[in-house]
């Protein structure tokens, strides 16, 4: 309650500066937040192209302040008008300064739609890295131990073998801004994320996980994927869980599922193992998952989705380092052995691209595993170093 009245306070000053158009007064921000936070604000204040859009809302906020009122006036018993005009005062002011400044609330909802740019991703370099939300990125060496620190020195996770955990940090409270944090997983290589809720995140080859460094008491539970992932959710009815993707959404309370969105396929799919699912996306999608369910989504913009039955193992197969392929056509395949075994095929056999073809395998190497399918399908291949060519 201390931190909303906090708000409230700090809303009501700069939203009379502003309104008046007056000169906003900052010195009273350093009291009152820590000094990241209060350079972040005083920069959002000071930004002219934020200014401008404050303005634009201002206006849009004049044009229909009368009949707003006149609405909450008519909603509004005659008895009971005092204190709900109090309380609507004091919300409409927090919900006003907090929308003008793109701060508080609305950090987490830009945080919230932020993804990452898959038009500008590499996985040239072999190594796992992690790029901390200050811009510093880290190489993660999987034969050691080590701890991860904040921008203040502070230890906020540990990295042992193939594990990044998180899990001892407790939630955050109050009005504070997180640290975005990049976990890139290369061809060839997986790896798994603890994050601080103790939700369990195995990365696939070639993905990227952006998530924050905490999570926020009473926000949600917001992260965002390239490639493909286990997720294993920490149940938390308070705080829901959202894996965003450039097309679809994944929003669950506890569960256990598998989502699959690489830049280069045409579909987005998620599995689901256990709990329950709801995909959404901004053409209005809204399909809901139960255990053993698969939905596949076209990336085409009418978002086109299918549901059906599926043997979950086969989808997550992946994390103990196997690999499935169940009547996939051979064009597929070959996108999956690309990123497992970080190499790059050039298929010149077009009438072979569609056979279609179901096979596991675990410890081969990808010379057996093309020698396998051509005992099924007559063709040659030729190995040079990483690059391999199907005549």
């Amino acid at each position: 309650m201390q931190t909303i009245k906090k708000i409230i306070q700090l809303s009501k000053k700069l939203a009379s500066s502003i309104i008046k158009d007056e000169r906003i007064d900052t010195s009273y921000l350093s009291n009152s937040f820590d000094e990241e936070n209060a350079t972040y604000i005083i920069k959002e204040l000071s930004d002219p192209k934020i200014k401008k859009e404050r303005d634009r809302k201002i206006k849009t906020i004049n044009k229909t302040k009368d009949n707003d009122w006149a609405t909450i006036k008519a909603m509004t018993q005659t008895h009971k008008r005092s204190r709900v005009f109090k309380t609507v005062y004091n919300t409409a002011a927090t919900v006003a300064i907090l929308m003008m400044l793109g701060l508080g609330f609305n950090y987490y909802v830009s945080n919230d739609n932020n993804l990452l740019d898959e038009n500008n991703i590499s996985f040239k370099n072999e190594v796992i890295t992690l790029e901390l939300g200050k811009g510093n990125e880290e190489i993660i060496l999987t034969e050691d131990t080590a701890s991860i620190y904040d921008s203040k020195g502070n230890i906020i996770g540990i990295k042992k073998g193939e594990v990044l955990d998180y899990s001892r940090r407790k939630k955050e409270k109050g009005f504070k801004s997180l640290a975005l944090n990049q976990l890139k997983v290369p061809y060839g290589r997986v790896f798994q994320i603890i994050l601080p809720d103790g939700t369990k995140v195995h990365l696939n080859s070639g993905s990227i996980l952006q998530y924050p460094d905490n999570f926020i008491e009473g926000g949600k539970r917001v992260v965002s994927l390239v490639g493909e992932a286990l997720f294993d959710v920490s149940k938390d009815k308070k705080h829901p869980f959202i894996v965003k993707t450039k097309h679809v959404d994944v929003r669950v309370l506890g569960t256990k599922f598998n989502v699959m969105a690489y830049p280069e396929d045409e579909i987005v799919s998620t599995v689901l193992v256990e709990g329950l699912v709801q995909l959404q996306s901004k053409k209005k999608l809204n399909t809901k998952l139960y255990p053993g369910e698969r939905a596949i989504i076209s990336k085409l913009e009418e978002h086109e989705t299918k549901v059906d039955k599926v043997d979950t193992s086969i989808h997550t197969a992946w994390v103990n380092g196997d690999i499935v392929f169940q009547h996939m056509v051979f064009a597929n395949i070959l996108k999956k052995l690309e990123r497992h075994y970080n190499v790059s095929i050039t298929n010149n056999n077009n009438k072979l691209a569609k056979e279609k073809f179901t096979a596991s395998f675990d410890t081969e190497s990808i010379d057996q595993v093309l020698n396998s399918f051509s005992k099924n399908y007559k063709f040659e291949f030729v190995t040079e170093g990483k690059n391999i060519t199907i005549n």
